[in-house]
């Protein structure tokens, strides 16, 4: 029983972990689109390959401002972008950076379309998600690099038009083709999207697609990075078969308990209570003691076996007095001495 107990405790705190988890789940992008990653410096090459796999399929290229997490081929210095911002508090979750677009990357990361979003993005505003909305509509872009172990300002870019977006997304900001170009960094491509709206990628082709983009660095012994291909499904942690196996365990204990139980029950000897005492009055000499489904007296004196015992459902036998003092129990008389 102790098991048993155990096997659920542990099937109701999983069930609370998977709910918790559950609610705690972010999509790194809508469910039902599609995020390909190519290896750095083949996105030409992923292009055609995806092309030829999906016909007719659109492609949004995603080209972001390069960050801190940003590497450039090469020694190098790699200049990257951030913006003064007021964050909310909390974590976020993101894919990517700053993306570079107008209507359609909003509507690819968004995976809806937002008139508000789209309408800032076309009137040259950079859109800051996560954020608290900027005091005079504006804000600063820093342009810095690594130098020495340290990051090193290059270059700011102030009185940039800036909205904020309550709405979630995956990532920091949308600038406008338009913004980029003011601040000065190029853009680069970091992947390729496919829109729900266009199309849901199937499993197949999720399958054909990764073996297509992971052959596109085979041979070249210049990549060093492979690529990705993430189809957006939801959460998808199931417990069913840690269930299952509790409640296999579970039945298979309490099973065994009860087989247990009944061979201990089958083992054990039966209740025994006494028939009459051998000298007690009105019965026949030699008693005898009844155990469960047997009854043994002592052996006849005139007979070689042992008497059968009636029943103590059975009626007794009439008996005439004469036969009652015969067999009543001696007792000597007070003052005579027995023989």
């Amino acid at each position: 029983m102790a098991a048993v107990a155990g096997a659920t405790a542990l099937a109701v705190a999983n069930a609370s972990d998977l709910r918790q988890e559950r609610i705690d789940y972010t999509p790194s992008v809508p469910v039902g689109s599609t995020l390909i990653t190519p290896p750095r410096g083949q996105g030409d090459a992923v292009r055609t390959a995806v092309e030829r796999e999906l016909p007719g399929v659109p492609l949004t290229e995603l080209r972001i401002l390069p960050d801190a997490g940003s590497t450039c081929p090469g020694d190098r210095e790699c200049p990257m972008v951030s913006f003064q911002t007021d964050p909310y508090p909390g974590e976020r979750s993101l894919i990517m950076g700053t993306v570079v677009g107008g209507a359609a990357e909003a509507r690819m990361l968004l995976g809806r379309a937002d008139r508000r979003i789209e309408a800032a993005l076309a009137a040259g505003e950079i859109v800051l998600f996560g954020v608290r909305p900027p005091p005079d509509g504006t804000t600063t872009a820093t342009v810095s690099v690594w130098r020495d172990g340290r990051e090193a300002a290059l270059e700011k870019v102030r009185d940039l038009p800036a909205t904020a977006a309550a709405e979630k997304a995956p990532v920091e900001a949308l600038v406008p083709p338009a913004a980029a170009e003011r601040i000065g960094v190029a853009p680069r491509l970091d992947a390729f999207g496919i829109d729900r709206d266009h199309h849901r990628v199937t499993e197949a082709e999720q399958a054909r697609l990764a073996e297509v983009v992971a052959g596109v660095s085979k041979g070249d012994g210049n990549v060093f990075e492979t690529g990705n291909v993430r189809v957006e499904r939801g959460f998808g942690r199931s417990n069913d078969p840690l269930m299952l196996a509790l409640a296999a365990a579970a039945a298979v204990l309490a099973l065994g308990g009860a087989l247990i139980a009944i061979g201990l029950s089958a083992a054990a000897p039966g209740p025994t209570w006494p028939c009459s005492p051998p000298s007690a009055p009105g019965r026949a000499p030699g008693g005898c003691w009844r155990r469960a489904r047997r009854c043994t007296s002592p052996p006849s004196a005139a007979g070689s076996g042992s008497p059968p015992v009636s029943s103590p459902a059975s009626p007794r036998p009439a008996r005439s007095p004469a036969t009652e003092r015969r067999t009543a129990p001696f007792s000597p008389s007070p003052g005579r001495r027995s023989p």
